[in-house]
């Protein structure tokens, strides 16, 4: 097989370099700080990265210098920048504080620059210089001390007992007093290396010697590490955060140790290539390590238990297409390029073949050669032999014609031990004699078109893809499954069978298809079923575990196809660094993958794979375009005020598969978002505490990162505001109302008081009238009538009837004058005695009917006056000119209303033939106005004139409870 050569053996990575954002390629230190950012110190500056974005500060931020050595954080959060200019700085809050900003740190300098920082029990910082100088420094107080030892490379560290020692040049010094006292010195040759205490809590601070690495325990130098490192070229070594040893080499690399329960595994040398100056172990258990000159390393915890072996090809990654386990071979590997690689299990070595374009199948027959299908040539690896030859082929009949090789796309061992191989249609070899004959293929079965994927299953029967369709040869006769189409996506890519006789067909845009014995179609598994993808490469059956590679990675399958999905796992293989996987082989305990990074060798995976949720914060808060303390609760004007969120989520793998959730109050569903941005505009008044979480595909919900918002309605729109408004408006209200009620009142009572003294008036003046003015007119007249006796009418007794008409005129003003007479009860009833004395005067009937009630109703005088004028108006117009021989006055109320109906059965009257210059019914109309009636006069048929008065007046509610005489007929 000829000499092995072994290829890169890294573990699968990605490099981060000034192309990702990175200020430079050189990265001396790493740190993640508390809220879960990486911090990486290179020679142009510090760097913080979330899994997305490099974020640099240098020197125009506040740092003292660009060459940022080490990174260090304190308990109160401070992350401190350790530079070879030997000024002090650090980070809080982000905002970066020096001398300028604290004259606490303008104090120290250390002229060689300070390389190691621990703090102690007691909050003290301590830092040692590259040389000469130790300080410790009180951030809170005044114990401040700087130490200088000349010319004496320095390292400060904490003990087992957690207190502060110093390592100069070898010898270790306890702090007694104010004394530093040696309590041990190296006894071998000193490397001048750093002392470092181990990252994961509990080993001990650790140096390297010639002897080995050695360890500060109890205050002296004990042996770690039994190995001779003389000329080794080793620099300095550490235990990271996961117990394991990592020791930096010289002369380029850097050796991994593993620990385990007895010791730590044999060193395993990583990126040879590579001036390696730290590792680091961040909280997803990912590493990363810093080179000199070409950036950073990204291992994810599944990609470095992995292993890439990479190809010989010298432009580049040489994408593995295949892989075939052999029987005396081992593991063979085709590649892209044309290299067969042998795999031993540790390293990868080519074989002496060029295949001349892909290699694109492998098939071993029974008597152990070796088939190879690539795109320009056939070639053959005899059993036993160590060069692969190119098939040379004889036509069936014709044994003296050669036949070159030509190249083929895939082929297959059949159980006769005849080679099928596949390009458009097929042909078949058979050796005979120590030559290899070429068959022609039978006429019954001849196709035209490209054929892929053959597979012959339990039966014998040989499976294949052709012109897109699936087809079978069985007993000589070919069949193909139009049925099939649509099923299987744009083409067929692989075809496999199950001990139970199933067939798997692996499709492009349709998944994995299950066919049963008679190709009908029983199941599948596509995207819906949780397969990463529906573009299938090619399919590995091994008992109860189905391997699927795909353009997206490697999914594995494990339990029935067929039946519910609950009754399978499926999951997804990580650490290959690449998505496309074009093939893959286990063994049980370990998964080898043919990749386009290369070969990847991966620890079978367990089939709980639990992944830790991403870490999520809030990265801004702005209300109104201007950013607000993210600490505090936020309060909004309702339909005013808008707010911007961003959270920042800190994720080192599959940041680009993120899923995000939010949510505004405790008690809502959860909701799907796109991205860590929430941008909210117009919500309603109240409480809300607005959560967002994240999660990987493969993880839990990180825990939600909360902001608390009030939304505040705007003053108008409180409650209080509403509650108060209306308070005031009651009050204001109850305010103008009491005053209307006073003014009301107090004009009700100057009103009452008004009429109560002019109804006193009233009735002094009609008992003055009466009393004197009645009895002088009663007295004259008895004198008339004694000088009169004589007179039969009343033109001979003209003083009499002047006195008579005087005396009715008086007792009409005393009428007017009384006011216990203001009431429509008092009026009715004098209407009604006028009139029927006026009719009876003039020998015509009277007839009234008066409906009032009987409860007095209250008129003013003006009322009264007015009424009674434009009834006896009315009353005189019928005695003078109706030539009537009857009276009718009818009294009915309504609803807050009185009507009055005065009429005859004379010879009638028409209003619009009325003499104008008479004012009889101007003045009637005019005093129908003053009551705020209507007047209505009208002839009646077949006799008569009608009149009639409506005229409002509050008070009156029609009733039962009314006067109501029935008609009468007064005169003669």
């Amino acid at each position: 097989m000829g000499g092995l050569s072994a290829y890169g053996q890294d573990p699968v990575h990605r490099r981060y370099t000034v192309a990702d954002g990175l200020p430079s390629n050189t990265v001396y230190c790493a740190l993640q700080d508390r809220e879960g950012y990486m911090w990486f110190g290179t020679d142009a500056g510090a760097v913080r990265f979330d899994g997305r974005v490099f974020s640099t500060y240098g020197v125009e931020d506040g740092l003292t210098d660009n060459n940022i050595i080490k990174l260090a954080q304190d308990s109160k959060g401070r992350i401190w920048f350790l530079t070879l200019n030997g000024k002090l700085c650090y980070l809080l809050n982000d905002s970066i504080h020096n001398g300028r900003t604290d004259p606490e740190l303008a104090r120290y300098e250390s002229l060689n620059g300070w390389t190691s920082f621990v703090e102690d029990r007691h909050g003290m910082l301590w830092f040692g210089g590259v040389y000469d100088n130790v300080l410790r420094l009180d951030m809170e107080g005044d114990r401040d001390s700087l130490w200088v030892f000349p010319l004496r490379k320095t390292s400060v560290v904490l003990d087992d007992d957690q207190e502060i020692v110093i390592v100069l040049t070898g010898r270790i010094h306890a702090l007694e007093g104010a004394r530093w006292v040696a309590t041990d010195s190296i006894r071998s040759p000193f490397i001048q290396t750093d002392v470092v205490r181990g990252f994961d809590g509990r080993s001990p601070p650790l140096t390297v010697t010639v002897d080995g690495i050695v360890a500060l325990q109890d205050g002296r130098w004990l042996k770690f590490l039994e190995e001779d490192f003389e000329n080794r070229h080793h620099i300095r070594c550490w235990v990271d955060a996961n117990g394991d040893l990592w020791v930096t080499l010289g002369d380029g690399g850097i050796e991994f140790r593993k620990k385990t329960p007895s010791g730590f595994a044999p060193p395993r040398r990583l990126l040879a290539d590579e001036f390696v100056n730290f590792e680091y172990v961040d909280d997803e258990r990912g590493r990363w390590i810093c080179t000199s000159r070409r950036g950073l390393v990204h291992c994810t915890n599944d990609e470095f238990q992995s292993v890439v072996y990479k190809g010989s090809a010298t432009n580049g990654e040489e994408a593995m297409l295949l892989l075939q386990r052999t029987r005396a071979r081992g593991v063979l590997a085709g590649s892209a390029e044309g290299g067969i690689y042998a795999f031993n299990g540790r390293s990868l070595a080519r074989l002496p073949a060029d295949a001349t374009g892909r290699v694109l199948d492998f098939a071993e027959d029974r008597v152990g050669n070796i088939w190879i299908a690539s795109d320009l040539r056939t070639l053959l690896l005899p059993h036993g032999a160590s060069n692969f030859n190119e098939v040379a082929l004889r036509w069936w009949g014709s044994p003296d014609s050669i036949i070159p090789s030509s190249g083929s796309k895939a082929l297959e061992i059949l159980p006769d031990g005849s080679v099928w191989v596949a390009y458009f249609g097929f042909w078949v070899i058979r050796e005979e004699a120590g030559h290899f004959m070429r068959y022609r293929f039978p006429d019954s079965l001849n196709f035209t078109g490209r054929s892929l994927a053959p597979h012959v299953d339990m039966t014998g029967r040989l499976w294949y893809e052709a012109n897109e369709r699936l087809h079978c040869i069985e007993s000589g006769h070919r069949k193909d499954f139009p049925q099939l189409e649509g099923l299987t996506g744009l083409r067929i890519t692989d075809i496999k069978s199950l001990a139970s006789g199933q067939l798997l067909i692996g499709t492009t845009g349709a998944g994995v298809l299950v066919l049963d014995t008679a190709a009908r179609p029983i199941g599948g598994i596509t995207m819906e079923d949780g397969l990463i993808s529906n573009d299938i490469i090619r399919i590995r059956a091994f008992h109860d575990t189905l391997l699927i590679a795909t353009k997206q990675g490697l999914q594995v399958v494990i339990g029935p196809l067929i039946g519910p999905a609950s009754q399978r796992t499926m999951f997804t293989v990580k650490g290959l660094g690449t998505g496309e996987v074009n093939d893959a082989i286990t063994d049980g305990d370990h998964l080898l993958l043919a990749t386009s990074a290369g070969l990847c060798s991966v620890p079978f995976p367990g089939k709980d794979i639990a992944t830790a949720p991403p870490r999520i914060h809030i990265a801004g808060l702005w209300l109104n375009g201007k950013e607000v303390d993210r600490n505090v609760r936020i309060e909004l004007a309702q339909g005013r005020d808008q707010v911007l969120i961003t959270f920042r989520v800190i994720a080192f793998t599959e940041a680009d598969r993120l899923e995000y959730q939010y949510r505004l109050r405790s008690a809502d569903d959860w909701t799907r978002t796109e991205n860590p941005v929430l941008e909210l505009a117009s919500l309603s008044q109240g409480s809300y505490t607005i959560a967002m979480r994240a999660r990987r595909p493969a993880s839990g919900w990180s825990e939600p990162v909360l902001v608390r918002l009030v939304v505040k309605a705007p003053w108008w729109m409180k409650g209080s505001t509403w509650i108060f408004g209306f308070l005031v408006i009651c009050l204001v209200l109850v305010q103008v109302t009491r005053r209307s009620l006073r003014r009301k009142c107090s004009r009700a009572l100057a009103e009452l008081r008004e009429r109560q003294v002019v109804n006193e008036e009233r009735t002094r003046i009609a008992t003055d009238i009466h009393d004197d003015l009645g009895a002088d007119l009663s007295r004259l007249l008895m004198y008339a009538r004694q000088a009169e006796p004589d007179a039969r009418d009343a033109e001979e007794r003209p003083l009499t009837e002047g006195l008579d008409r005087a005396i009715d005129k008086m007792d009409e003003i005393i009428w007017a004058l009384d006011p216990r007479r203001d009431t429509l009860q008092s009026t009715v009833q004098f209407i009604e005695q006028q009139a029927h004395e006026l009719a009876e005067a003039r020998g015509l009937k009277f007839r009234a009917k008066v409906q009032v009630p009987r409860e007095p109703v209250h008129l003013t005088a003006k009322q009264r006056r007015e009424l009674m004028l434009l009834a006896r108006e009315a009353v005189r117009n019928i005695l003078d000119h109706a030539e009537a021989s009857t009276l009718w006055i009818e009294w009915t109320t309504e609803t807050n209303a009185v009507q009055l109906l005065i009429r005859d059965d004379g010879k009638g009257f028409d209003p619009a033939t009325a003499d104008p210059s008479r004012h009889g019914l101007t003045n009637m109309r005019i005093r129908a106005g003053h009551l705020g009636g209507t007047l209505l006069i009208e002839r009646e048929d077949p006799t008569g004139t009608r009149v009639h008065l409506w005229f409002p007046l509050p008070g009156i509610i029609r009733s039962d409870d009314v006067i109501d005489e029935d008609e009468m007929q007064l005169g003669p």
